[in-house]
């Protein structure tokens, strides 16, 4: 039987996991990043594109969480998996290529980022709350930084002439994954803490998503999962948006577009902390603030599309704070319908469901509206913050017929 490690051991595995997290979601974007360079190069149109950032990575996602494993080998193999994978993107030259390396994508995190999160949430009390709220944050960072780095990484070939060279891109997929290695190092020599870890919490194996709380329940990770949606669109959309509508380099749109998401996301998470913080009226209100705040966040992203590069980005920035916002309060919710002491199954659950609405439907929705409306993949995207907000509404109001049941006595 594995030693159960001390507070300090698990703090510090609990960071390191939450760092996986922020890598996988650099991994899973850097292909957002790219778009602007891949889709003209490997003639894609807006739906194929959809089709690659969305479905090519979420449902090998959802359909690989199903199986329970170890989690010592979800996290290795994980992480092994989706880095070979993302290294392998800079070797693909058609549709075909790039599908399989977002099926190994999605197949590799779905291994890692279950068994992360309820080694992260072994733990009891305050420390469980903290370790799942920077784990969780991770991924926000990891998403915008994504963007950035890419485009930073796109900015620096071209600097050093290597963008001269065709294919000079190819050479940031392999950079991108080395961080990763070093983690599956630290991990592989921590095995006996993880193994320790999930003793302590009294069981061998990753949660199973399986929803919990019956119909209600699902319709509320629906409805969370609408302010998600449209951030997932955003940030997928966002450098091919830049570049298209306002004419930047690929290197400055990924740029430009991952600086006002990464200003705007953590900002709106953070200023729901503070609603549901300091209003407990708000807590009780989660349905109706997310709603409320996904359809106002139309209103600046309706101007940044008809506007100028600066007052462009100032809307996006906006509109993403509001939407970090809505997430939040969407989070929040599903947190206060569950248990306590069936929040980690049920939190793997709600991911899942997260994972296959939020990326398996507003990229390649976003993608496919494109070419039905006259205004591109900027009206695309506001078919999709539209319809988001139009289905929240009646998932919220139909959730609010069922009624709330009855909650299971609270566990530490």
């Amino acid at each position: 039987m594995a030693a159960q490690p001390g507070e300090g051991a698990v703090g510090r595995l609990a960071i390191a996991l939450s760092l996986g997290h922020f890598l996988a979601f650099v991994d899973r974007f850097t292909l957002a990043a790219l778009m602007p360079v891949l889709g003209p190069r490997l003639a894609l149109d807006d739906a194929a594109t959809g089709l690659l950032l969305g479905p090519c990575f979420a449902l090998p996602y959802a359909t690989a969480a199903l199986f329970p494993r170890k989690p010592i080998h979800g996290l290795a193999g994980g992480i092994a998996l989706w880095s070979a994978s993302g290294a392998a993107m800079g070797f693909v030259n058609s549709f075909e290529g790039l599908a399989a390396v977002r099926l190994g994508l999605g197949v590799g995190q779905a291994a890692f980022i279950p068994a992360a999160m309820a080694l992260v949430a072994a733990r009891p009390g305050r420390p469980r709350a903290a370790g799942l709220a920077m784990f969780t944050m991770a991924s926000a960072f990891g998403r915008n930084v994504a963007l950035v780095s890419a485009g930073g990484g796109l900015a620096a070939l071209a600097w050093f002439g290597v963008g001269a060279v065709p294919y000079g891109w190819r050479w940031l997929c392999v950079v991108t994954i080395l961080p990763n290695i070093v983690l599956l190092m630290v991990l592989i020599r921590w095995r006996a803490k993880v193994s320790g870890a999930m003793a302590a919490q009294g069981s061998a194996a990753a949660p199973t998503p399986t929803p919990a709380g019956g119909v209600r329940t699902m319709l509320l990770y629906l409805l969370a999962a609408m302010p998600v949606l449209v951030i997932q669109s955003l940030a997928a959309w966002l450098p091919t948006l830049m570049a298209r509508q306002h004419g930047l380099e690929p290197a400055r749109a990924a740029m430009v577009g991952g600086i006002a998401m990464l200003i705007g996301s953590p900002l709106g998470q953070g200023l729901g902390g503070v609603m549901m913080a300091r209003w407990p009226q708000a807590r009780e209100r989660g349905g109706p603030a997310l709603v409320t705040l996904l359809a106002l966040a139309i209103v600046p992203a309706l101007v940044a599309v008809g506007a100028g590069t600066t007052v462009a980005v100032a809307g996006i920035t906006l509109a993403a704070a509001m939407l970090g916002m809505s997430a939040f309060a969407g989070l929040f919710m599903v947190q206060q319908e569950i248990a306590p002491a069936r929040r980690a199954q049920a939190s793997g659950a709600f991911l899942t469901v997260i994972t296959l609405v939020g990326i398996g439907i507003g990229p390649l929705a976003a993608g496919v509206a494109s070419g039905h409306n006259a205004g591109g993949i900027a009206g695309g995207l506001m078919i999709v913050m539209i319809a988001a907000a139009a289905t929240a509404l009646l998932l919220l109001i139909v959730s609010r017929k069922l009624g709330r049941p009855s909650m299971a006595p609270a566990a530490p």
